[in-house]
C-alpha cells in the first residue's frame, strides 16, 4: 500500500533588486507542517525517496507554493521562484496543480522555475525539451548554484535561462582566480542574452557590495529576510525579465546543422584535407580555452572516428565540460570521457561532417555536407561553411545534442521528444560522472562490488569485469595507512555517511590518493542493504598539503629541521618518559661572521649548507639535528645511554670533526654546550638555555686557552 504524503507547508524568502533594495520576488521553500515528525526538506525528501514518492512530493511542493502565493495576494508581476527537478517534471501533472497554476497565471504572477546545476549535463536532450516545456507554460527559467560545477556554465548558452543564480560560496568564500573565471563567464552570457544575475547567500553588507561588484542585479539571503510565511501586506514590485531569443521546439525535430547554413552566400566546396585542418583548428580552440566549453561533432560513420581522432577527443574530454560525437555505428563511449550516439543510417546527420565548439567567450563551427563523390578517401568533397556567429554555432550544436538519449532507427522504439524515465536519467547521470562511483552489497559475504561506473574504471585502470564481485580492498597496497582502513570500517559500522582519504594503487601499480565518501542505501524498512562509494583522485591536493607541511618544518637554506620543528620534537621527548634519557648539544660556529664579511653571503650560505650536510652525516641512531637560527644548531640525543658522559663526549667530538673537515679552510670552528634532562626540565626552552650557557662557557674557555698560548 502506497503511504500518504506527509503534511507540508510553504515558506517564502524575499528576492530584492540590488539597485534599491526593493522586493521583486519570493523563492518558495518547503517545510514540514508545524509539529510534524518530518520537518526539514532533507527529512521530507528522504522519506519520499525511501517510499517511491519523490515526484509526488515535488508536485505537492509546487502546488503548495502556488496556492500560498495566490491565497496570500502576491501582486501581479511579482516573481515566484519554484524549485523543480527535470526528472520529476516529466511525471503526470496532478489536476489540483493545473487548477492552481491557472489561478496564478490569472493573477499575473511571474513564475520562475529553478533547476540545479547538477542536472544540466546529465541529459542534454532532456534538458532542452524541459526548457521548452517550461516556457510553453508561460514560465521563465533559472539555473541555481551556478559555479558549483563548471558544467552549469557550459550548458548556459543552450538553456538560455532568464535568471542565473550564483552559488552562495562565490559570495561567502574567498575570491580566487576560479571565482573570477566563473563570474566573467556568467556576465558575458548575461550581457549577450539579457539575463538577470541573482546572488544568493547575502548575509552582510560586505556580501551585498561583493555581489554588486560581481555584476549581480538581484540579491537573496538573510540580510533581506529568512524563509517565512508571506507578509500580509505587499510592497513587491514587478519582476522584469527578458524573454529568450530561441526556442528549440521551433526547429524541426530531424533538423541538422546543414539546414541552418545551406542557404548562406558563404557556402564553399573543398576536399577532405582542408576540412581536417579546419577541424583541428577548432579543436585547439577548445583545448586552450575555458573549461566551461562544449564540443559536439558528427563524423558520418564510426569508421571516420579514427584512432588519431579518438586520441584528440580523449584530450578534449579532459579540457572541456561536455564532448559528444555522433555517427552511424558510434558507440555510447567511443573513448573515456566522450559521449557517443549511434544516429543510425536513416538520420540525415549521417551525411554531415560538423564540429561545433561553444565556450563562454568563443564559438566556432565547421558545418560540411558530403557531396557524395565516388572517390578515394582523401579526394572526397564537401560543401561547407565555417562560422563564428555565436547564435548559429549554438543552434548547430543544439540540433545535434537533441539526439542524445534517443535510440537509432531500428532499435527499441522511443517516440521523439519522449521524456526519459527517472531511472534512465539516474543511470545516465551516474554513468557519465567524472568521479568513480561503486556500489557494494553489505548483505553478501565480504561486501562485493556489484556496480562500477566508467569513472571508476578510468581512475583505477581496471575494467568492469575485473572489479565486480571483489571487495574494494584490492586497491590497497603496502603504503595504505591502516588507520585509514580502520576509519572506513568505522564509517561502515556507523551506517551514516562519511569520508576518508587513503592511498590506493592503480592496476599498473601507480599510487594515488583516493578521497572516498561512503553513503548507506536503505530499503523500505530502513535496513542498510548497500553502500555507495564515491571516489575522487586528490593526489595533487595531498601532495601539495604534504609539501606545505614539509616547508613548515624545514629550514629552506640548510634543509635541516627548523627551529619550530626542533622545539616540538624536544617537547615530545620530554613528555614521553618511555623514550629514555634526553640530552641536547647546542652548537655555535666560531668565525662564521668573518666568512660573510670577506666572501659575501652567497659563499656563507653555501658553507652553512655544507656544514648542515656534514652534521647530518656524522650522527648515529637516536640523534637528530635542527637549525636553531643564524649559525647556531642543536643536536638532540634520546634513548639508552643518551646521558652517559663518554657517549656525549664522543658526540661532541664527531660534531667538531665534521665542522673542521668542512669549514677549516675558512677558519671556522664550533663551540658546543651540553645539557641533560634530569627530569626537572620544565620546557624545551629551559633545557636549551642550559645547553646555551654551557656553550658560552666552552667558548670562553677556548678563548682563555688561546690567550694563554699567545702569552
Amino acid at each position: 500500500m502506497t503511504p500518504d504524503l506527509p503534511p507540508i507547508r510553504s515558506v517564502y524568502q524575499p528576492i530584492v533588486d540590488l539597485t534599491d533594495g526593493g522586493t521583486v520576488a519570493y523563492e518558495s521553500l518547503v517545510r514540514g507542517a508545524v509539529g510534524a515528525e518530518l520537518a526539514t526538506p532533507a527529512e521530507l525528501f528522504g522519506w519520499a525517496a525511501r517510499n517511491g514518492r519523490l515526484a509526488d512530493l515535488d508536485w505537492a511542493c509546487r502546488t503548495s507554493a502556488l496556492r500560498g502565493a495566490v491565497d496570500g495576494g502576491l501582486p501581479a508581476g511579482s516573481g515566484l521562484f519554484l524549485n523543480v527537478e527535470p526528472a520529476a517534471f516529466g511525471a503526470p501533472v496532478p489536476t489540483d496543480f493545473i487548477e492552481v497554476a491557472e489561478q496564478a497565471q490569472a493573477a499575473g504572477l511571474r513564475v520562475v522555475v529553478e533547476v540545479t546545476e547538477r542536472s544540466l549535463a546529465a541529459d542534454p536532450a532532456a534538458l532542452l525539451r524541459f526548457a521548452d516545456a517550461i516556457r510553453d507554460r508561460g514560465w521563465a527559467l533559472a539555473v541555481d548554484d551556478v559555479g558549483a560545477d563548471i558544467a552549469s556554465l557550459a550548458m548556459m548558452p543552450f538553456l538560455a535561462p532568464e535568471v542565473i543564480k550564483l552559488d552562495l560560496r562565490l559570495i561567502q568564500d574567498r575570491t580566487t582566480v576560479d571565482v573570477a573565471q566563473i563570474v566573467n563567464a556568467v556576465n558575458a552570457h548575461a550581457d549577450r542574452e539579457g539575463a538577470l544575475v541573482l546572488a544568493e547567500g547575502i548575509e552582510t553588507l560586505e556580501h551585498e557590495e561583493l555581489a554588486r561588484s560581481m555584476g549581480a542585479h538581484l540579491g537573496q539571503g538573510w540580510l533581506y529576510g529568512r524563509p517565512k510565511p508571506l507578509p500580509t501586506s505587499h510592497v513587491a514590485r514587478p519582476l522584469r525579465l527578458v524573454a529568450p531569443r530561441r526556442r528549440w521546439s521551433d526547429l524541426p525535430d530531424a533538423a541538422v546543422p546543414w539546414d541552418l547554413v545551406k542557404d548562406r552566400p558563404g557556402v564553399r566546396r573543398s576536399r577532405k584535407p582542408l576540412l581536417a585542418a579546419i577541424s583541428r583548428h577548432l579543436e585547439r580552440q577548445a583545448l586552450t580555452g575555458d573549461p566551461a566549453t562544449v564540443v559536439v561533432g558528427s563524423f558520418q560513420r564510426a569508421q571516420y572516428f579514427t584512432p588519431g581522432t579518438a586520441r584528440r577527443y580523449s584530450a578534449l574530454a579532459t579540457a572541456a565540460s561536455l564532448v559528444a560525437v555522433f555517427g552511424d555505428g558510434v558507440p555510447d563511449a567511443p573513448v573515456p570521457g566522450v559521449r557517443g550516439h549511434d544516429v543510425g543510417p536513416g538520420d540525415p546527420l549521417v551525411h554531415e561532417w560538423t564540429i561545433a565548439v561553444v565556450g563562454p567567450h568563443f564559438a566556432g563551427a565547421l558545418v560540411a555536407r558530403d557531396v557524395g563523390d565516388d572517390a578515394l578517401e582523401a579526394d572526397r568533397r564537401f560543401d561547407y561553411v565555417v562560422t563564428y556567429d555565436r547564435d548559429t554555432v549554438v543552434d548547430a550544436a543544439a540540433v545535434m545534442m537533441r539526439r542524445l538519449g534517443r535510440r537509432p532507427a531500428g532499435g527499441d522504439a522511443v517516440e521523439l521528444g519522449q521524456q526519459p524515465s527517472r531511472l534512465e536519467l539516474l543511470t545516465r547521470a551516474v554513468s557519465a560522472a567524472e568521479n568513480g562511483i561503486v556500489i557494494a552489497d553489505v548483505r553478501a559475504a565480504d561486501m562485493p562490488l556489484i556496480y562500477a561506473n566508467s569513472g571508476f574504471e578510468r581512475l583505477t585502470g581496471y575494467a568492469a569485469e575485473e572489479i565486480l564481485g571483489r571487495n574494494c580492498r584490492f586497491l590497497q597496497g603496502s603504503g595504505t595507512d591502516h588507520a585509514a582502513i580502520r576509519a572506513m570500517g568505522d564509517i561502515l559500522r556507523s551506517q551514516v555517511s562519511g569520508s576518508v582519504t587513503l592511498l590506493n594503487y592503480r592496476k599498473d601499480g601507480r599510487p594515488w590518493w583516493n578521497e572516498v565518501t561512503l553513503s548507506p542505501m536503505r530499503d523500505a524498512s530502513g535496513t542498510v542493504t548497500h553502500v555507495i562509494g564515491v571516489q575522487q583522485d586528490v593526489t595533487a591536493r595531498v601532495t601539495a598539503e604534504a609539501e606545505v607541511r614539509r616547508l613548515g618544518r624545514t629550514d629552506p637554506l640548510t634543509g635541516l629541521a627548523n627551529r619550530a620543528s626542533g622545539l616540538c620534537e624536544i617537547d615530545r621527548l620530554l613528555c614521553d618518559h618511555g623514550s629514555g634519557p634526553l640530552a641536547v648539544v647546542f652548537g655555535d660556529l666560531d668565525g662564521f661572521k668573518q666568512v660573510n664579511n670577506r666572501h659575501g653571503h652567497v659563499v656563507g650560505d653555501e658553507l652553512l649548507a655544507s656544514i648542515a650536510r656534514a652534521l647530518s652525516g656524522c650522527l648515529s641512531e637516536g640523534e637528530q639535528v635542527f637549525r636553531y637560527g643564524g649559525d647556531e644548531f642543536v643536536v638532540v640525543r634520546a634513548g639508552p645511554g643518551a646521558d652517559e658522559s663518554p657517549r656525549l663526549r664522543g658526540l661532541v667530538q664527531r660534531i667538531e670533526v665534521a665542522v673542521a673537515a668542512t669549514a677549516a679552510g675558512y677558519g671556522v670552528s664550533v663551540s658546543c654546550g651540553v645539557a641533560v634532562d634530569d627530569g626537572t626540565a620544565s620546557s624545551p626552552t629551559a633545557l636549551l638555555q642550559l645547553a646555551d650557557q654551557a656553550m658560552y662557557r666552552a667558548k670562553r674557555d677556548r678563548q682563555v686557552a688561546a690567550l694563554c698560548d699567545i702569552w
